[in-house]
């Protein structure tokens, strides 16, 4: 599963509410930074101060 894909399954199990932190990825931490800032210049993700360390979430879209 790649690093989209579980955001994606962690936003539609939570309803929006949740989102993964960056130990929960499973992946090595060098790679997984490479990939979230792609992510994050795409406006794909968002990263919120969660309890435990940054909190990565899908972006909300808003529609005007």
């Amino acid at each position: 599963m790649t690093i989209l894909e579980q955001i994606k399954a962690k936003h539609k199990s939570s309803a929006g509410h949740c989102g993964i932190y960056l130990t929960d990825f499973g992946v090595e931490i060098k790679t997984l930074k490479i990939e979230l800032n792609k992510l994050h210049r795409e406006n794909k993700i968002s990263v919120h101060d969660g309890i435990h360390g940054d909190l990565i979430m899908l972006k909300k879209i808003v529609d005007k």
